[in-house]
């Protein structure tokens, strides 16, 4: 079975084999970078299902990250091509990932897409309400930003600028963050700053072009101060196809974790079995 031996490209991962005469599902990664987030979300998708999760360049160190969201949405294309070399793909993404999804569908066009989802990703023209100025200093920002996805920003940022060293920023930010892997060392913490200040940049500086396709959004019933309440509008003013938007118990991080995410899992069961 040469599929075993597959060497895939260091930006995809498989998630869960599934059947190989299935299409398989592309999972985009949120912020961070990483595609842990999405491990309770597969295991309650259809065991049929073969999925794989796309990560950022810059996770191993060797790589440097990606700074513009059109380059990933390339860089993806060509590593998901590895395993299913022709269209149409289902691709969704969480967050961050949502955005980078969207731009791939675009330089897929929309006949090479089968469906495309959104998990809680902030509208076109709320990208800027993120309050990360680029000047000296905002890595520690995009810091303060992550340890409660943008709640009590001044507050974490006033504790980290207090830290007397980078290695006691970093303690702190490890033990107060939600959406990276538990047991990272401080030392692997200097490679997720650079991929999520990557990823950041990326999306500040991105403008989405209208789109023609339908999308699936999936938002968080509970909003943040930097999660507005209605993304669907905003992507409404770009997106000229259907948007079906469902409303998910949990806030932008706990949706994606049971009790909760059984009801992403439950709908998108039924589009993957229809696509």
């Amino acid at each position: 079975d040469s599929s075993t031996t597959q060497i895939l490209p260091s930006s995809l991962v498989r998630l869960q084999r599934g059947n190989p005469a299935k299409k398989p599902l592309f999972l985009i990664h949120p912020v961070g970078g990483s595609v842990f987030h999405f491990r309770e979300l597969v295991r309650h998708l259809s065991d049929e299902q073969p999925v794989y999760g796309l990560q950022s360049l810059g996770l191993d160190g060797t790589t440097a990250p990606l700074t513009k969201i059109e380059e990933m949405a390339t860089h993806y294309i060509n590593a998901l091509r590895a395993v299913q070399p022709n269209g149409p793909y289902l691709i969704g993404g969480y967050s961050f990932g949502g955005t980078v999804a969207f731009e791939m569908a675009q330089q897929f066009g929309i006949q090479q897409v089968a469906s495309l989802f959104f998990i809680d990703v902030v509208g076109p023209d709320q990208m800027q309400q993120v309050p990360i100025k680029f000047e000296a200093g905002w890595e520690t920002q995009v810091l303060a930003f992550m340890m409660e996805e943008g709640s009590n920003f001044t507050l974490w940022l006033d504790k980290l600028n207090a830290c007397q060293t980078d290695a006691e920023r970093m303690q702190s930010f490890l033990q107060h963050n939600q959406t990276l892997p538990a047991n990272l060392e401080v030392s692997d913490i200097q490679r997720f700053i650079s991929v999520i200040t990557a990823n950041f940049q990326a999306m500040l500086t991105y403008t989405p072009q209208a789109y023609s396709g339908d999308i699936i959004l999936f938002k968080a019933k509970e909003r943040g101060p930097f999660n507005p309440p209605n993304p669907e509008f905003s992507w409404g003013n770009i997106i000229n196809g259907k948007i079906d938007t469902y409303e998910i118990p949990g806030d932008h991080f706990t949706m994606g974790f049971s009790p909760n995410v059984e009801a992403i899992a439950e709908k998108l069961n039924e589009y993957l079995t229809k696509s």
